[in-house]
């Protein structure tokens, strides 16, 4: 007869048995039964393993809750387990209650090892913070960059001249921004008037008739102009550094700036 199995209520086991017929499968169990079983294949031949999970204290023959795959007894010699109790015979329930000591100590230590963690790491953050925080505002003095003079915009669009074809709308810039440079040059206020006498004379002058010409015949007649004479003259103004204009009333003026 086989030594009677001893284990304690609600804590699984197994125990394994020889049997070298059919399969086994544990019995149907009732929604009340004492005792839970299951079956499984064991990994020496000729052996099968049953698992056991008691719900009541008592005596039990685990043999008498298996069955062949098929439904016949499994034949087994008998199988007695004891289910016995930790907890106190007046205990009366599964559950009792623990001093609030051993509460704080098990429930809360993991708790308080976060909590721990995590202001540790909030340090760092708060310094930073309050540094940060410190710092008196740098003041942005940096002051505006000047507009570009009317010469220098004529010198940057005179080098993209000589690098591409210009569009119609930037020669007619380039002629503008050439026009203003050598009017600029005029001393003084100026009304309209005085202004296309002055346009007149540049057109008429020895130096700035040439420049003038070229630049209105490639921008206004481009078959009858050609652009590298229209750069080249209008390049011997943006670098010129004393270039004389003679407006309406023959004040001399003076066209560019340095180079």
């Amino acid at each position: 007869m086989r030594a009677e199995v001893r284990a304690y209520r609600g804590t699984a086991g197994s125990i394994e048995v020889e049997h070298a017929g059919a399969a086994l499968r544990a019995k149907a169990a009732e929604p009340n039964a004492p005792v839970l079983v299951r079956v499984r294949a064991s990994a020496r031949a000729g052996f099968c393993t049953i698992e056991y999970l008691g719900l009541r204290t008592g005596e039990f023959d685990l043999a008498s809750l298996v069955e062949r795959v098929d439904g016949r007894p499994a034949e087994l010699g008998s199988i007695p387990i004891r289910f016995e109790s930790r907890l106190p015979a007046s205990a009366g329930t599964d559950v009792f209650g623990q001093r609030a000591a051993e509460l704080d100590l098990r429930v809360w230590y993991r708790e308080g090892l976060i909590a721990l963690g995590a202001v540790w790491l909030l340090v760092p953050v708060v310094v930073m913070a309050r540094r940060r925080l410190a710092r008196k505002p740098v003041a942005q003095a940096e002051d505006a960059a000047p507009e570009p003079t009317t010469m220098e915009r004529l010198r940057a669009i005179l080098s993209e001249a000589k690098s591409r074809e210009l569009s119609v709308d930037e020669r007619a810039r380039m002629e503008l921004l050439l026009l203003r440079a050598m009017r600029e040059a005029t001393p003084g206020e100026k009304s309209a008037r005085e202004l296309a006498a002055a346009l007149s004379e540049l057109r008429r002058g020895e130096v700035t008739g040439g420049v003038v010409r070229a630049v209105e015949a490639w921008t206004h007649a481009e078959r009858d102009g050609s652009r590298e004479s229209a750069v080249e003259a209008a390049g011997r103004v943006a670098r010129a550094r004393d270039v004389k204009v003679v407006v309406a009333n023959g004040t001399p003026g003076r066209v560019g700036g340095g180079a």
